[in-house]
């Protein structure tokens, strides 16, 4: 079945491009005096640590290191793709944030055309697959209605779970989601050469292995399902055209999966990174909020054709409820499952919108889309908001970001830097250093590194007592900027020299005992 780009289907694209774009540019100038947007408008806390794992591919690495651990055993082979953006940026000599945010908007644009590509391999009609992508790249939720009562559900809170909100967060989300859809494309309308239906699956399953392996599993599993619960309802031809597509996919998703268990299990370092590494689900509520406009929609159209639901329908029908159980599923990354739930459900939307007349599907398609709106200009307008507040992650005064770039211009590779925890989270972003602490889930014991951190700095624990409780037993500078003065004033701090000042920020130097 063959699917074109109509100039209303651009048209909804143009306006996701500006909701992706314009923000941005607009925190540039929003700034408050003598601060310094960063680059992120959502989850700076996670930004820079993607920054942080391009800057040692900027270094020409091919391997990950923990940067927020002193002491970070051998490398692995992990985050590949922020790795591959920094070598891009040094290759181009191009600053990470820039080489991120054009990642982040080709993501963007592979995740719409995979999703349109994916659309026209349903059994939908022109109206359907139109209504279908316009609910894919606009659709939000009803989280706006709860701000009110202090609820914040996951249209505004989780950006794996919209494709707007995924691709203005973050590079890798849209990426995944690519990747995701094309190999389901191919499953549900496999290529007519063995060698290509081989080569989507194994390409597709590898990137999204290597990107967000775990949006793999409730497709793959609706895979597997549909394939024994439908074998008889196609001819031997069709079913056996899917295998070498679901094989190569299940092959090249499953050896990332196993080697990061293997690591997770047996790195002494990186096991206690994947051990803290929790994102549970929020409470039941919180998703039907965020999915009640598509989600009615969806009910009302799987009702309406209750009697006509073709194979390929109940396929979406599969990955939706294997996704949902997945959510609350005894896994340490639940609310991960979510990302790639929005497109089946967009899916079965427009499938069922097209068993109704012009008129009432153009009214619900509308009201579905405009009634999310609201949650979308508030996801958009907190973050300029805070641009204009100057909320540290989201802006850092000009004196911290000249100390960092001079850390980054002369601090020995690999040293390590006591910082306060919001400084920390952002040094290794602009600098090859290491922090104390950092990063709730990627610095080791992190909770007993950030009591360390603000022990020190309120001098509860004196430098000689904090070297002992690092891991390698060293700290080599101290990074004492406005966060750092509100944690305290040390007794020690006057004992180390300073190598570096400009105002705003002192950095010393710990001599090596």
């Amino acid at each position: 079945m063959r699917s074109r780009l109509t100039w209303g289907q651009i048209a909804v694209g143009g306006i996701l491009a500006g909701i992706l774009v314009v923000p941005y540019l607009a925190a540039i100038q929003q700034a408050p005096p003598g601060g310094e947007f960063t680059g992120f408008l959502v989850n700076p806390l996670d930004g820079f640590s993607y920054l942080a794992k391009m800057r040692q591919g900027l270094a020409g690495n091919w391997l990950f290191r923990l940067p927020y651990a002193e002491a970070p055993g051998e490398p692995a082979l992990l985050f590949p793709y922020h790795l591959l953006l920094g070598n891009l940026a040094r290759i181009l000599v191009l600053p990470l944030i820039h080489v991120y945010h054009a990642a982040r908007l080709a993501g963007a644009a592979a995740m719409v055309l995979a999703a349109w590509l994916l659309l026209g391999r349903l059994p939908l009609a022109a109206a359907g697959r139109a209504a279908a992508l316009a609910l894919t790249v606009l659709g939000s939720g009803w989280g706006w209605i709860l701000v009110g009562a202090g609820m914040f559900s996951a249209d505004l809170s989780m950006p794996e779970a919209l494709p707007w909100y995924s691709a203005y967060s973050n590079a890798h989300f849209s990426l995944a989601l690519a990747a995701l859809l094309l190999g389901v494309a191919a499953f549900v309308q496999p290529p007519a050469s063995q060698l290509a239906r081989l080569g989507l699956g194994a390409a597709c399953g590898l990137v999204l292995g290597a990107v967000a392996g775990y949006a793999a599993l409730p497709a793959g599993a609706a895979m597997t399902v549909w394939l024994v619960a439908f074998r008889n309802h196609e001819d031997g031809s069709a079913v056996r055209a899917r295998l070498p597509v679901w094989l190569a996919w299940m092959v090249g998703a499953g050896a990332w999966l196993v080697y990061d268990y293997g690591l997770s299990r047996s790195h002494p370092v990186l096991s206690l990174w994947f051990a803290q590494n929790q994102t549970p689900s929020p409470a039941i509520p919180s998703y039907l909020a965020a999915y009640a406009p598509i989600l009615i929609l969806v009910a009302a159209g799987l009702w309406l054709r209750r009697k006509e639901i073709p194979p390929a329908i109940w396929f979406l029908v599969l990955w939706v409820a294997i996704i949902a159980v997945s959510l609350y599923s005894p896994f340490s990354l639940q609310r991960r499952f979510a990302l790639g739930l929005f497109f089946p459900l967009a899916g079965l939307a427009g499938w069922g919108l097209e068993g109704m007349s012009w008129a009432r599907r153009r009214l619900l398609l509308s009201g579905a889309i405009a009634s999310g709106l609201p949650s979308i200009a508030l996801v958009v307008g907190a973050g300029l908001a805070g641009v204009h507040s100057g909320q540290t992650g989201l802006v850092l005064d000009v004196g911290t970001m000249e100390a960092m770039q001079w850390l980054g211009e002369h601090a020995p590779q690999d040293s390590v830097v006591l910082a306060g925890p919001e400084t920390g989270n952002a040094l290794p972003a602009f600098a090859n250093v290491r922090v104390l602490y950092g990063h709730p889930f990627e610095t080791p014991r992190a909770e007993l590194k950030r009591d360390l951190v603000v022990g020190l700095f309120q001098g509860e624990v004196e430098l000689a007592a904090g070297l002992e409780r690092t891991e390698g037993g060293r700290i080599d500078l101290v990074f004492y900027g406005q966060e750092e003065r509100l944690l305290g004033s040390p007794m020690w701090l006057g004992d180390l020299p300073a190598v570096y000042a400009n105002g705003d920020v002192t950095i010393y130097q710990v001599p090596t005992p």
